[in-house]
């Protein structure tokens, strides 16, 4: 690689950068007034690591629950990354049937953590009793040297009753749902992914 120009900054400083995209090994070369030139006897090391896809989470309701066929769950997401967050979307879609994408809104970032809000319509899906949704957010960062990173949460699962929506618009403390028959989501998904 061509040689980093170091340009002085105070008495004593001199300062320079140089882009990080392998593990790599540097030597600091000084030459004095009269044109002597010292170098360091071995060269220092540098370990490039690998980028960290973001962190995404879905906050609320940020569990398994049961809806009705026409129920809108609102989410709420969570994310962050050292390079910053670029892109953030929901990935849903009823077991046996295609993925589908859900963008974001209401964008905000508080503290380097960006935080969206999203609703889920299920009637979208023309779900039946006893159907399940399984829906997870995902996060891309701004990394261009060797990305984008791409990072997912846990993934949830609605499952579809007669019985009265767990999921509660007004914010206040949800009651507890009914668990979901995990035994039967479990071999649904085992059947997806065959």
């Amino acid at each position: 690689l061509p040689p980093v120009e170091l340009v002085k900054e105070g008495e004593e400083t001199w300062v320079g950068s140089l882009p990080i995209q392998t593990n790599a090994a540097y030597w600091i070369e000084l030459t004095d007034e009269r044109r002597h030139v010292g170098t360091n006897d071995k060269p220092y090391r540098i370990k490039a690591l690998p980028d960290k896809p973001p962190k995404v989470e879905i906050t609320e309701p940020g569990q398994d629950m049961r809806a009705q066929v026409n129920d809108t769950v609102p989410l709420k997401i969570s994310a962050s990354d050292d390079y910053g967050v670029k892109d953030i979307r929901v990935r849903y879609h009823k077991l046996g049937q295609p993925e589908r994408t859900l963008a974001v809104s209401g964008r905000q970032v508080v503290k380097g953590e960006v935080r969206a809000t999203a609703e889920l319509r299920l009637a979208e899906l023309a779900l039946r009793d006893y159907e399940v949704v399984a829906y997870y957010a995902e996060a891309e960062d701004n990394n261009t040297l060797d990305g984008p990173g791409i990072g997912k949460s846990k993934v949830y699962f609605i499952e579809i009753t007669s019985q009265k929506s767990s999921a509660n618009p007004k914010g206040q403390p949800a009651p507890q749902p009914p668990k979901v028959n995990l035994l039967v989501v479990q071999k649904q998904v085992i059947a997806d992914t065959k």
